[in-house]
């Protein structure tokens, strides 16, 4: 089906390589980065060094690109409705390219602030998925989008998945001689085959011809009232799954002593469960409901699988607990993904096509406050204990429950 579907869009395949390759280049570190933070072999630590003073380091670098990607992408975005789509995903394709190189000049040199200057960099120059997001609009018609941004978040779920895979090997078989920085080289090769890929790139938005305004004046225009349901709806979700992707693999690490490979494996199959969730998710559940109704069940499905994760906590010697644990890990981000797509393809159809990029730009700069705040909140929790970070992720959505169920009876 996927394929078939993309013939429809020729135009798209670039567009997905650009998107596949950026992912990857993020995603291939995963394992690695656990690895750096809390081995005791890493050139980054003294062995001596407490699992709380690690922790907060991880939580720092882990947010530091998210919060300068809050900076960056309402400007970024705003700039491709005026300069169209290209440009800023050459952008996005440098920054991962210097986000890889300066972290693996940190790992190989024991040098953290190097590291710290590669994820403040590669923050300014956000990631291509909101760009690519607004290029995929540009050409998806409207009866269309819901399924064609499930098509573009099952490429982006492919690369999560193969980039752990692979960099849980690399950091095993290459530690010694590369002190966990193979992963983070693979990154900035990558990083460069995404830059060569965004050459022959076909621009996909006509620039206007109108004077330009000002970027107070165009955020002005996207905000409206009908917007706001969306973006909290979003807000919250994003708040639980990003404290869960975050801290579920130095948990594996540390609780439950997986390794590297096999944090690479479960890692890498939160992708799979995305993109099975895209494809066949976003398309069978728009046929049995509305678009309310189907968030509530993806709410659902998140809730049901955390608590199954928090029972896996209880014996996690055991194979029943063990088995929840990676039942639970279906259930979140395949929850995720589909109320995801469905909540940007309603913010995209409420807003004018010459507003697409601050859109698309809005949906990530709500994902990345959300990212680096459970970032920085995940990495304090986890000093205190490494499994407190999941044991807080479903609040978010608890919250965001009572809020609707109260709001419900005050109209009444």
């Amino acid at each position: 089906m996927f394929t078939r579907q993309c013939r429809q869009l020729p135009e798209a395949f670039s567009l997905f390589l650009i998107t596949f390759l950026d992912t990857l280049s993020l995603n291939v570190i995963t394992p690695a980065l656990v690895l750096v933070f809390y081995d005791p072999h890493s050139a980054l630590f003294a062995p001596d060094t407490s699992q709380a003073v690690r922790s907060h380091w991880y939580g720092l670098i882990t947010s530091a690109p998210y919060f300068m990607a809050m900076l960056a992408t309402p400007f970024l975005t705003s700039l491709s409705d005026y300069y169209g789509r290209k440009a800023i995903l050459f952008v996005a394709s440098a920054g991962a390219l210097v986000f890889a190189f300066c972290s693996s000049l940190s790992i190989m040199s024991g040098i953290i602030g190097i590291m710290l200057i590669g994820k403040f960099t590669g923050g300014l120059c956000a990631r291509s998925e909101p760009t690519a997001l607004a290029a995929l609009i540009d050409m998806s018609p409207p009866n269309r989008r819901a399924i064609h941004i499930g098509f573009l978040q099952a490429t982006i779920a492919l690369a999560a998945f193969t980039g752990p895979v692979i960099g849980g090997y690399l950091t095993q078989w290459h530690f010694k001689q590369l002190n966990f920085s193979a992963p983070f080289w693979l990154a900035a090769i990558v990083a460069l085959l995404s830059l060569a890929a965004v050459m022959f790139f076909k621009e996909t938005y006509t620039v206007p011809t109108e004077k330009h305004q000002s970027l107070r004046q165009q955020w002005q225009e996207l905000y409206t009232p009908a917007i706001l349901p969306p973006i909290l709806l979003m807000l919250f979700i994003q708040l639980s799954w990003s404290m869960y992707y975050q801290f579920i693999p130095p948990i594996l690490k540390e609780f439950y002593h997986y390794s590297p490979e096999k944090i690479g494996w479960f890692v890498g199959l939160l992708a799979v469960w995305i993109t099975l969730a895209s494809i066949y998710g976003v398309k069978s559940m728009k046929a049995i409901g509305n678009e309310q109704n189907l968030i509530r069940y993806c709410a659902c499905a998140m809730l049901a699988g955390f608590l199954l994760t928090i029972l896996g906590y209880l014996a996690p010697a055991s194979l029943l607990c063990q088995a929840l644990l990676w039942i639970g890990a279906i259930l979140v981000p395949a929850g995720d993904v589909i109320a995801y797509c469905l909540l940007v393809t309603a913010l995209s159809e409420m807003v004018n096509p010459a507003h697409q990029g601050k859109a698309m730009g809005l949906c990530f700069l709500l994902a990345y406050s959300a990212w680096g705040v459970t970032a920085l909140l995940g990495g304090y929790l986890a000093g205190i204990h490494i499994i407190l970070p999941v044991l807080v992720a479903p609040l978010p959505l608890i919250v965001c429950a009572v809020m609707r169920i109260s709001g419900a009876r005050l109209s009444h």
